[in-house]
């Protein structure tokens, strides 16, 4: 399974890397530390990823920009876009799921319940 994981922290891109290798599951993890990057793989029409983690807070342009312009292109939106975030705000989950998300989580969980979330993605979202 192909994840496009956009994330600018190198911290949480390698706490994803290493839940995702401690999932049991064969994932080819691919990074774009910026908004544009990542909106450039997703949109990639020869190899769109598999699963997109999406952080809220990046360079160049934001998840919620990223969603926005995902917004209006439906091969695109086919390409499970799940957000992981610091974001508390009130709000974001309406918005984001408007915007097409299909779930938000918070960054702030254990280490554990990290794996077992990514665990759950993987089986949920994996192309059939």
């Amino acid at each position: 399974m192909r994840v496009l994981l956009v994330e600018d922290n190198k911290d949480d891109i390698e706490l994803a890397n290493l839940a995702l290798k401690r999932t049991g599951h064969q994932v080819t993890l691919e990074v774009a530390t910026n908004g544009r990057d990542g909106l450039a793989r997703i949109l990639d029409v020869t190899e769109p990823p598999d699963l997109v983690l999406l952080d809220i807070n990046l360079p160049v342009m934001d998840g919620f920009q990223v969603l926005e312009r995902l917004a209006g292109n439906d091969a695109a939106r086919r390409v499970p876009i799940v957000v992981l975030s610091t974001s508390t705000r009130p709000g974001d989950l309406e918005r984001l799921t408007r915007l097409g998300a299909r779930e938000l989580h918070s960054k702030f969980i254990k280490f554990e319940e990290f794996i077992i979330l990514m665990r759950r993605l993987l089986e949920q979202y994996s192309p059939r």
